[in-house]
């Protein structure tokens, strides 16, 4: 059925958020595959952006859900979201875990400054500090990203911190401490969330140290466990400056998560993705989730689900368990990880389904 004929105003809607996203295309110079495949959250499959294209979509999309997709892309488009939420799923053991931690921060005494969370790659420590940014409307969380261009140069880490908070950085590297303090004063409370905190190195904890003594800042330390445990370890003065920044942030320091996502991780994660929480859930939740943690978490496991939702959107079918299992063995890239998976499920499943099923100590 052609949409432009007699459209109703959510049709109408449509056609014309999909005649925006055809400039942007245009724009873009991206042929029909590619432009779908890139924005693929939004779009659907190939086949579904050339339906909405030629208008012949109705009888073949959802009207509501479509509409709801493209305007979160329009949204995305005009910078009116800085956090693309589409996938974020609040009920997450490590959201729990980092919300609980974060208001136990705020309402600490001053001589408790900080927090520490360490987990590897994919577990959602970008993903909770982005979330938490797109909910705070004072502007008095600033987030900064360390790279490893940082690491060990004190004077590159404190000119990112300076500029991550409105300021300028000084031409004589002596200076810089001392301003970026006096900055950091006249900014009174706020929090400062350092992602890939790491790649600060030990110099990190020395400039941490000065500026909770001289100013009223927290912060929040985003990290890899295996990275920050050879910055602690590494010598006795790095040990004694890490201990002096270390006993002025919250105990014990949170790392759970240290081995990856758990079962209830992956478990609540696809709930989120629309699939019930039932018995079927949670036995898949626990034979896939050791293949998970060993490779990247979450992201591995997204990336999965999109595959699956491609998949279930070209046959015109319903998003399946069995879908997602299958994209996880696809994204193996040998056929002996592939193998190794199937055997890992397989001795999940004689194993019993309750291994693994949350945190250390238990999902709080």
């Amino acid at each position: 059925m052609d949409a432009s004929q007699n459209a109703t105003p959510q049709v109408a809607a449509i056609n014309e958020l999909t005649k925006r996203f055809v400039a942007h295309q245009r724009a873009l110079g991206l042929s029909d595959a590619r432009f779908a495949a890139r924005y693929e959250r939004y779009l659907g499959s190939h086949k579904t952006w050339i339906k909405l294209k030629d208008c012949t979509w109705v009888g073949h999309v959802n009207e509501s859900r479509i509409l709801d997709k493209l305007k979160k892309f329009a949204e995305q488009l005009d910078g009116a979201r800085s956090f693309d939420a589409d996938d974020y799923i609040t009920n997450l053991p490590y959201v729990w875990q980092m919300n609980a931690q974060f208001e136990r921060l705020l309402a600490s005494p001053l001589d408790i400054r900080g927090l520490i969370s360490l987990a590897p790659q994919g577990v959602g420590k970008s993903w909770w500090a982005s979330k938490l940014l797109g909910d705070e409307k004072e502007s008095k969380y600033f987030y900064l990203r360390l790279l490893h261009s940082h690491r060990e140069r004190s004077y590159q880490v404190a000119c990112a911190i300076m500029e991550k908070l409105g300021g300028s950085r000084t031409a004589n590297p002596g200076d810089m401490m001392n301003s970026l303090i006096q900055h950091a004063k006249a900014l009174g409370e706020f929090v400062l969330i350092l992602d890939e905190a790491h790649n600060g190195g030990i110099v990190l904890f020395k400039l941490l140290k000065d500026l909770i003594d001289e100013t009223s800042m927290r912060f929040v330390y985003l990290g890899f466990p295996t990275e920050f445990d050879v910055i602690v370890r590494r010598s006795s003065s790095a040990s004694g400056e890490s201990r002096q920044t270390l006993r002025r942030c919250l105990q014990p320091i949170c790392d759970e998560f240290r081995d990856g996502v758990t079962a209830l991780d992956v478990e609540m994660y696809l709930a989120g993705q629309g699939f019930d929480r039932n018995r079927e859930l949670r036995n898949v939740a626990t034979e896939i989730q050791p293949f998970i943690a060993a490779r990247y978490n979450l992201t591995t496991l997204a990336s999965a689900v999109r595959d699956a939702r491609k998949q279930a959107d070209d046959e015109e079918g319903k998003l399946t368990l069995g879908m997602v299992t299958g994209a996880l063995q696809a994204l193996c890239s040998t056929a002996s990880s592939r193998r190794a998976m199937l055997q890992q499920m397989a001795d999940q499943r004689d194993g019993g389904t309750s291994a693994g099923h949350g945190p250390k100590g238990g999902a709080k």
